[in-house]
């Protein structure tokens, strides 16, 4: 396995299972796939896991199929979060190909800087001058940068100026510039867990309501924690003053929690009426008509809260 797949820059390994129906109908899409990226030197897998029992537990396999994208250069496997169908399958890899962290086209670095008031945060890593000078922030070498740009691909768009030419021992400093909040530079250590932890801290914001367009941002990234407050339905024509309460002794509370070493934690509220809410009392037998308050913690890999409060 290791032999092949590092043979390859770019690749996409299928983990499937002979009865599973989403596998049948996933490895026609796959073919399809396959035979287009083939041109672009983006290869596909499929391993089946109920022979090949040691790597499906080697990539923590626990339902079928599951799917990884490998990086030659980062020597790093990824879950593949993307569409699973053909068209999908080849748009996705196609935008996985090359560094996750590029040059701007068509924008000032000042305009990549300035996002508006709904879109993602931005990163942009400056090249850092090669003797002499003095930036503000910290020194990353380029791997210590690219593998955090790669960790938080689908979120976090990273950017390096126009027309930079980036060699393998380029060092850079990194901003980030959010909607609406101060631009921030990274001043931490320069190894990938601190700038990963800094990446994910920043990116979002510490409080806010929990969405189904939202919950993967804040539910489920590894080495991170997440307090859950779930609200009952508002009292008649009360709902504004609630909410504003609830916001403001949260908001406390993150700006508490947010300066603190160690585990990334943010903190969320929803209503038990809405669907998120729904699911979370039915989930975990919660009151719909009471305040509830939980933690999970996914700094172990746990699918359940760890504890409740």
């Amino acid at each position: 396995f290791n032999t092949t797949i590092e043979a390859h820059e770019l690749a996409l390994i299928a983990f499937t299972a002979p009865w599973c129906g989403h596998c049948k109908k996933l490895h026609p899409e796959m073919e399809t796939a396959a035979a287009e990226l083939e041109a672009d030197g983006i290869f596909l897998f499929d391993v089946d896991a109920t022979k090949e029992r040691g790597l499906a537990k080697r990539f923590d396999v626990k339902g079928f199929p599951d799917l990884y994208i490998y990086r030659n250069d980062l020597r790093t496997f990824s879950r593949f979060q993307g569409p699973r169908h053909a068209a999908g399958i080849v748009n996705f890899m196609r935008s996985r190909k090359g560094p996750a962290c590029r040059p701007l086209q068509g924008m000032s670095a000042a305009e990549w800087l300035s996002p508006k008031e709904g879109e993602v945060p931005r990163l942009f890593a400056e090249p850092a001058p090669s003797a002499g000078g003095s930036m503000a922030g910290t020194i990353l070498p380029r791997p210590v940068l690219e593998l955090a740009a790669e960790a938080l691909r689908d979120m976090l768009p990273c950017a390096t100026p126009a027309g930079a030419t980036v060699g393998d021992d380029q060092t850079f400093t990194v901003r980030m510039a959010r909607p609406g909040l101060p631009e921030v530079t990274f001043g931490a250590l320069a190894e990938n867990v601190a700038l990963r932890r800094w990446l994910m801290l920043y990116s979002r914001p510490p409080v806010a309501e929990l969405t189904e367009q939202n919950a993967r941002q804040y539910v489920g990234a590894r080495d991170s924690a997440v307090g859950i407050l779930v609200l009952p339905p508002p009292l008649q024509g009360r709902d504004g003053l609630q909410q504003e309460y609830y916001e403001k002794e949260l908001g406390e509370v993150a700006e508490a929690v947010a300066p603190l070493d160690g585990t990334v934690t943010w903190l969320v509220w929803c209503r038990s009426d809405t669907r998120v809410g729904k699911q979370l009392v039915d989930d975990y037998k919660l009151d719909k008509n009471k305040p509830s308050f939980f933690i999970m913690d996914f700094t172990i890999r746990m699918r359940i809260p760890k504890g409740h409060v």
